[in-house]
Formats: C-alpha cells, structure tokens, sequence
C-alpha cells in the first residue's frame, strides 16, 4: 500500500470522526468552534465576560452556544436562552454589591469611570450599589471617594 493511499485513509477517519464527536460532544444549541477566547463563553452567571484572547498555541476546537443562547454555568455546559436562565440574586456576595435585572453592560469603575460607548441592552448580574463604583484591582464596591487616585 502506498504511502500517499495510508494518508489519505487516516486523513478520512480523522475528518470522520472529529465530525462525528462534535455532533454528540456539543449537544443541542451549541457548535464546535475553534476557540481563540480560552474556552471563555457567556454563561447564566456572566453574560459578558471578559476573555483574553489565547496564543495560537493554545486554541482548541471547544463548544459554544448558538447565537441568543448562553451555558448554563461554567460547570453546566448545556445551553439555554438567557430568558430561561435562573435568577440569581443569593450570588451577589460582598459589601455594597445587589443584584440588578437591567445592569449596564459596562458600569464605571474606579478604574474607568466614564467607560466609552456601550450597549444599550439590558444586562442582568451583581452590581455595586447606587454611589459605589467598583474597584477592579479589590474587587470591591467602595464610595467613590475611596477610589485609588
């Protein structure tokens, strides 16, 4: 058997069965993707996370939800509308910090307090409380006035 008739079989059986481990490894609303994000996807949790992009070396083919779905947690990779998610105020942990159903997708910070153009949508999640910015190096709500210069 020739070499070229070897690599062309293995060649088949590897497009075969990457397809068909894609097709059961994702499951409903979801797509095998080549990922550049750290395997870093939207969950019920965190619909915007922030995900640096990874070194070539380092992506890999990896599940993500269809458009209008995201995981259900980080743990639970079954995909759902946002809308079927659950609620989850009891996450909101920490001094200053509630539980907002139409959050900004980018509140101020201590760090940035006039952050530039920005969805208009609604963006449910934890979020300091009226008068509090969040300090993205404590991770903690404080008093504007106890932001770091």
């Amino acid at each position: 058997m020739s070499l070229k008739v070897i690599f062309f079989t293995l060649m088949i059986c590897h497009i075969y069965s990457t397809t068909a481990t894609s097709l059961h490894r994702c499951g409903r609303h979801a797509r095998l993707v080549n990922s550049n994000r750290y395997n870093c996807f939207p969950t019920c949790e965190c619909s915007n996370p922030s995900c640096p992009p990874a070194p070539l070396l380092f992506r890999e083919k990896v599940c993500e939800c269809r458009h209008g779905y995201v995981f259900l947690s980080t743990t639970d990779k079954r995909c759902v509308k946002y809308s079927e998610c659950p609620r989850y105020p009891e996450i909101c942990r920490g001094k200053n910090i509630v539980w907002n159903e139409c959050g900004s997708h980018c509140p101020p910070t201590c760090q940035n307090r006039r952050p530039g153009p920005c969805k208009l949508s609604c963006n449910p999640g934890c979020f300091c409380k009226p008068g509090y910015l969040l300090n993205t190096v404590t991770n903690e709500c404080v008093k504007e006035e106890q932001c770091p210069c």
